[in-house]
């Protein structure tokens, strides 16, 4: 468009201003083509950056979102009764069950992150976001699944408790029974 432009404008003027014309017309062109590798370079570093900073936002709102979970599977009330237990094993339960539901979401952030690393331009700092995110799902899932076992080794616990108890409770109530049938008998036979 320039060329075809200059060339109709050239036609004005004198030989000498034309060719001066022509010359840094060609000189612009000229750094315009030695530009073009530059802009397309950050172009696609530009690409890769944000990219980065995204993914580096996402994964730490995960690890926070994971780290609360590890945490809420770390305290809590010991559990003082039966009942308590059953309602602490319903609830991390529910709460392995939603870890794994998310776990194709966060082995997708997973790859995506590795990829990341692997481009030339990517930022530094992805491949520590990559291990944050690993080792806050693995440590996450693995808290949260550990403290149901233990759950559910307190719910045996409590079982056994209970069954004992209630052998116990119905031993002594037997032997009461049965001191009720000789006690009555004994005390008769010392009057006669």
């Amino acid at each position: 468009w320039l060329v075809q432009t200059l060339d109709s404008l050239v036609s004005h003027c004198s030989d000498d201003e034309s060719l001066t014309e022509q010359k840094k017309l060609e000189e612009l062109i000229s750094r315009y083509k030695n530009l073009i590798p530059t802009i397309e370079l950050t172009m696609v570093k530009t690409d890769v950056h944000y990219k980065c900073y995204t993914y580096r936002k996402e994964v730490r709102e995960v690890v926070g979102l994971l780290h609360k979970v590890k945490e809420t599977s770390m305290t809590g009330p010991q559990p003082e009764t039966l009942d308590s237990v059953n309602v602490m094993i319903k609830q991390q339960e529910t709460a392995v069950t939603q870890l794994d539901q998310q776990r194709s979401n966060i082995m997708s952030m997973l790859q995506r992150g590795k990829d990341l690393v692997k481009d030339t331009h990517a930022t530094s700092f992805i491949k520590a976001e990559v291990s944050n995110l690993e080792t806050g799902w693995n440590e996450a899932y693995g808290q949260t699944v550990e403290k149901l076992k233990k759950l559910k080794g307190t719910h045996k616990v409590w079982s056994g408790y209970k069954e004992q108890k209630d052998e116990i409770l119905m031993l002594l109530e037997q032997a009461e029974n049965e001191l009720k049938k000789v006690a009555p008998v004994a005390y008769d036979s010392h009057r006669v």
